[in-house]
């Protein structure tokens, strides 16, 4: 949303505005990993009371001060990434995580809807900020 922090000039620290700026964070990857005793399982879509937790979520971080970095997809099972993309377009169940990485790689109908989730959030004015995500 306009703000990105830069290495200064004397690439000794980073910086944002000009001003020197320090990272401090957590890397949260699994706090999704089991909110239900069945698991969550995503599909490819943008569902309205999801993407509103994160339109808050973005908002409040403004709000705050606090800088986020979006992982858009990853390159894990676990966690939904490239592998569910290619099982999603190939319509396989199961399939060893390495193939099904390769399989996202070489499969542009997965890369496709990988793209269009991210071109939807990119597009999505968040309602708490009244800003595109792009």
């Amino acid at each position: 949303m306009g703000d990105f922090v830069k290495v200064s000039s004397d690439k000794t620290h980073l910086e944002l505005h000009g001003q020197p700026f320090r990272i401090v964070g957590a890397n949260s990857y699994h706090v999704q990993k089991e909110p239900t005793p069945e698991g969550t399982w995503y599909k490819p879509n943008i569902d309205p009371d999801g993407i509103d937790g994160l339109d808050w979520v973005v908002a409040e971080a403004g709000r705050l001060g606090i800088k986020l970095i979006m992982s858009l997809t990853n390159y894990w099972n676990d966690y939904g990434g490239m592998p569910q993309y290619a099982r999603w377009a190939t319509g396989k169940k199961d399939g060893r995580e390495r193939d099904m990485q390769e399989e996202f790689l070489r499969n542009g109908k997965a890369q496709s809807m990988l793209k269009a989730y991210i071109q939807t959030l990119l597009n999505r004015e968040n309602p708490y900020t009244k800003k595109l995500y792009k």
